[in-house]
C-alpha cells in the first residue's frame, strides 16, 4: 500500500508543475499584450502602489506632525519665557523711571527750578506731499480751526518728525527732518555734545557743527537740545553714527515704523520781557546845584574845561 501511494504522488507532481508553468506563461503573455494595447496593467499597478504607499506613509506623516507639534510647543515655551523676562526687565525700568522722576521733581521744587513739561497737544493724521514746494514735507489734517500755529512740533510714537511751517484753516504743512531746509539743534543723551541736524534729502540727516574733536559717540541716542527755543528739550531724534561717506549722521527714530498718526504740540517759545530792565547806576547822580571839584591827576574829564586840568602825565609849568 505504501509503495502504491508513493507512485501516485510522484506521478501527480509533474502534472502540477506543468500546469503552474503554463499558467505563468499565459499570465505573462496576457500582461505583455494588454500593456502594449493601453497600459491598463501599468495603471492598475500604479493605483495599487499609490494606495499601498499612502497607507504606509500615514504613520510617517503622523510622526512628522507629532514632532512638529512638540517642536512648536517647546518653541512657544521658549518664546513665552523670553517675553516674561523682557516684561520683568521693563517693570524694573518702569520702577526706576518713576523713582527718578519723583527725585527730580523734589530737586526742582527744592531749588525752585521751573519745569519744562511737554503739553498734551493734538493728534492728527499725516500724509506725504509729492507736489509741494519742499522735497520732504507732508500735510496733517489739523489747521487753524484746531488751534495749530506755525512752528508747532510734530512727532510720532518713536520720535521727532518735523515742525509746522504753514497753516491753513483745516490743514497744515509739515517740514520733515530729512528736508534740505530743516535745521534742528540736537545733543547726545550721554555726552551732551551739541550739533545741528541738517537735512540733506536723505533718510539720515547730517550732524554739523560738532565739537572738535567730536564728543558724540557712535551709537549714542540723539535728542533735541532746545537751544533754539522752539523745539522742546529731550525729544528723541535718532541714533548717531558715522556713515560710509565718513560724516556723522543721525538715523531718525521716527522712521522706525510708517508715519501715520502724529501728535502736534506748541513750541517752547520763551517770551521776551515786557518791561525793559535798566542797568544799575554805579554812583548816585549829583545833587542839583552842587559843584564838582576836579581831582588832581584824574583820568576822566569831569567838566567842560577839564582839558586844562593837569594830570600826572602832564609836565608842570
Amino acid at each position: 500500500m505504501a509503495r502504491r501511494g508513493n507512485r501516485r504522488t510522484g506521478g501527480a507532481g509533474p502534472l502540477i508543475g506543468v500546469a503552474v508553468l503554463t499558467a505563468l506563461i499565459t499570465a505573462g503573455v496576457t500582461i505583455v499584450v494588454t500593456d502594449q494595447r493601453g497600459g491598463a496593467v501599468a495603471g492598475i499597478a500604479s493605483d495599487i502602489s499609490g494606495a499601498v504607499g499612502g497607507v504606509l506613509m500615514t504613520p510617517v506623516r503622523w510622526g512628522e506632525g507629532v514632532v512638529a507639534s512638540v517642536g512648536s510647543f517647546f518653541g512657544g515655551a521658549s518664546l513665552n519665557q523670553k517675553l516674561k523676562d523682557e516684561n520683568r526687565a521693563l517693570l524694573q525700568w518702569r520702577d526706576q523711571a518713576k523713582a527718578m522722576a519723583e527725585r527730580l521733581d523734589a530737586y526742582e521744587k527744592l531749588h525752585g527750578v521751573k519745569a519744562e513739561q511737554l503739553p498734551q497737544g493734538l493728534t492728527g493724521r499725516l500724509i506725504s506731499e509729492s507736489s509741494g514746494p519742499f522735497a520732504k514735507s507732508g500735510i496733517v489734517n489739523l489747521g487753524a480751526k484746531a488751534g495749530v500755529k506755525v512752528n508747532w512740533i510734530v512727532m510720532n510714537q518713536n520720535g521727532l518728525v518735523g515742525r509746522v511751517i504753514a497753516v491753513g484753516s483745516d490743514t497744515s504743512r509739515v517740514l520733515f527732518l530729512a528736508d534740505g531746509d530743516s535745521r534742528v539743534p540736537v545733543m547726545g543723551e550721554t555726552t551732551r555734545a551739541r550739533a545741528i541736524a541738517m537735512g540733506d534729502k536723505t533718510s539720515a540727516p547730517r550732524l554739523a557743527h560738532l565739537n572738535t574733536p567730536a564728543l558724540m559717540r557712535d551709537g549714542e541716542r540723539v535728542m533735541t537740545s532746545g537751544d533754539d527755543g522752539i523745539f522742546p528739550r529731550g525729544i528723541a531724534v535718532g541714533q548717531a553714527g558715522v556713515a560710509p561717506d565718513r560724516q556723522w549722521r543721525v538715523r531718525l527714530a521716527s522712521s522706525a515704523s510708517p508715519i501715520d498718526f502724529v501728535r502736534l504740540v506748541p513750541p517752547s517759545n520763551f517770551p521776551p520781557p515786557l518791561d525793559p530792565v535798566t542797568a544799575p547806576s554805579l554812583a548816585p547822580p549829583p545833587t542839583e546845584g552842587a559843584t564838582t571839584t576836579p581831582v588832581q591827576g584824574g583820568v576822566l574829564p569831569l567838566a567842560a574845561d577839564a582839558a586844562g586840568i593837569p594830570t600826572a602825565a602832564t609836565p608842570e609849568a
